[in-house]
């Protein structure tokens, strides 16, 4: 037993509300959180006549899960000096039967030799290579954008799920200067990561662009940051799954060429998925999604 959620002589039939903080008597630790994403948490209710549990009943996910990964030279084991960036960023699905990626790496010393994978292991050692993601004489700066499946050839298991939860799965770019790999980042959730390169200061920037909330998933709050190729009015919204309207964070306000962050503080809203749109005069419109994780 974990934590208490009812008490002897509650009624036979109720409806229990509550939060379990890592500040309880009874904490919720970093483990508890890590079996929870793994299917190994359930509630059970007990009778005088049924004292080892009348009804029990597994918690599982309703939506996805999000990770994110900054790469670099110092996570290579052994650490590789290098200039070469890039950051990623993660969902996986409510089934754990599928991961979405977006991946950007920028700088490399050269193009790819034997290509960038997923690879198993946690921080600071080393281990096989469980998808490819690049191919040797990709470019040394790219997006990649891709699903690993539990239909591929290199099917995504229950068992890479679990070790994707447990921060036991990493990112890998090999180049000919660096054959065992020359930028590597640990998947994990809220890690250290920019979600695309950053504008030289004062350059406005080429085009408009909404980027990824940083951290994702979240508690309470996120950054979001979006670019402006002109002077513009800007409205950004935030709304739920059904399309309702639940935040305004800016309100046809007129913002000036170039890079803007804003904050969004989700406190009063309830754990889920919800999407962020912004809208310029000038006809741009992007959507991007966020997870919110009490």
């Amino acid at each position: 037993m974990r934590r208490n959620i009812a008490s002897g002589s509650d009624p036979a039939s109720a409806t229990i509300s509550g939060i379990w903080r890592s500040t309880d008597s009874q904490p919720l630790t970093r483990a508890f959180v890590d079996s929870l994403l793994l299917g190994r948490i359930y509630a059970n209710f007990h009778t005088q006549a049924n004292g080892t549990g009348e009804i029990r009943g597994q918690l599982n996910l309703t939506t996805g899960i999000g990770f994110t990964a900054r790469l670099d030279g110092a996570q290579e084991n052994p650490p590789v000096s290098t200039t070469a960036t890039g950051t990623g960023s993660f969902s996986m699905n409510a089934d754990r039967t599928g991961l979405n990626y977006d991946i950007t790496y920028i700088g490399l010393s050269g193009p790819l030799s034997a290509g960038g994978h997923f690879h198993t292991g946690a921080r600071g050692t080393n281990g096989n290579v469980r998808r490819n993601i690049a191919s040797g004489g990709d470019l040394a700066s790219a997006t990649i954008s891709g699903v690993w499946q539990s239909t591929d050839a290199q099917p995504f298991t229950r068992a890479f799920a679990d070790s994707l939860v447990l921060g036991k799965i990493y990112v890998n770019f090999h180049t000919t200067a660096n054959g065992t790999g020359e930028i590597r980042g640990q998947v994990g959730f809220g890690a250290d990561v920019n979600t695309a390169v950053k504008e030289k200061s004062g350059a406005i920037p080429a085009a408009f662009k909404l980027e990824r909330n940083y951290p994702n998933p979240f508690n309470p709050s996120t950054t979001i940051k979006f670019e402006l190729a002109k002077t513009t009015r800007v409205s950004l919204k935030i709304y739920n799954l059904l399309g309702e309207l639940v935040a305004t964070l800016i309100d046809n306000e007129l913002k000036a060429s170039g890079t803007h962050t804003t904050t969004f503080d989700a406190g009063s809203l309830t754990s889920g998925v919800y999407f962020y749109k912004l809208e310029t005069d000038a006809g741009f419109a992007g959507t991007q999604k966020l997870l919110f994780m009490k």
